[in-house]
């Protein structure tokens, strides 16, 4: 299943390559550049969001089904995000 395929039927947005049941931690910070500009075509404001997965030799997680290619045109366009 190709992944605006997978995120349409998952209902939710997550790397391909994520694999399940393994522990997986995550980091999330604001990204401000220029905050103190008083017009919005001097500034940015955003949020990264970073994942991490810690296999070990024991448990190396599964990998969830599907391919990982973006559509059958090789677009990656997708409706909305969901709320």
């Amino acid at each position: 299943m190709p992944v605006c395929a997978k995120y349409h039927a998952e209902n939710v947005v997550c790397p391909p390559k994520v694999r399940k049941g393994i522990l997986t931690t995550s980091a999330v910070d604001n990204i401000d550049h220029n905050p103190s500009s008083s017009l919005a075509q001097g500034s940015f404001y955003g949020t990264g969001i970073s994942l991490f997965q810690h296999p070990n030799a024991v448990n190396e997680g599964e990998a969830r089904d599907g391919d990982t290619s973006l559509n059958e045109t090789g677009y990656s366009k997708s409706s909305a995000l969901p709320e």
